[in-house]
């Protein structure tokens, strides 16, 4: 049975939106709450040399967006950024 569920689940996930609300439950680079995609398809390379991987939106709000990497970064890269 499980495996029929994981054959429409790209079906089922299409069609949904994440709601932010206070954000504390919503994963800011692992869910799809910008766009389609999630940051971490869409700015792979930041997410990979990014620190908090399991941070919430809410929590990045909350550090007024300040996260740390494992390297610091030229500016092209945070400027992509564009959130």
């Amino acid at each position: 049975m499980w495996r029929d569920l994981l054959k429409v689940k790209c079906l089922y996930l299409k069609g949904r939106q994440v709601k932010v609300k206070n954000g504390l439950f919503v994963q800011f680079w692992k869910e799809a709450w910008l766009s389609d995609k999630p940051l971490c398809i869409s700015y792979l390379t930041l997410f990979e040399l990014c620190n908090e991987k399991d941070i919430s939106v809410g929590t990045f709000l909350s550090v007024q967006g300040q996260l740390t990497f494992r390297r610091w970064l030229p500016n092209f890269l945070i400027s992509g950024l564009n959130l």
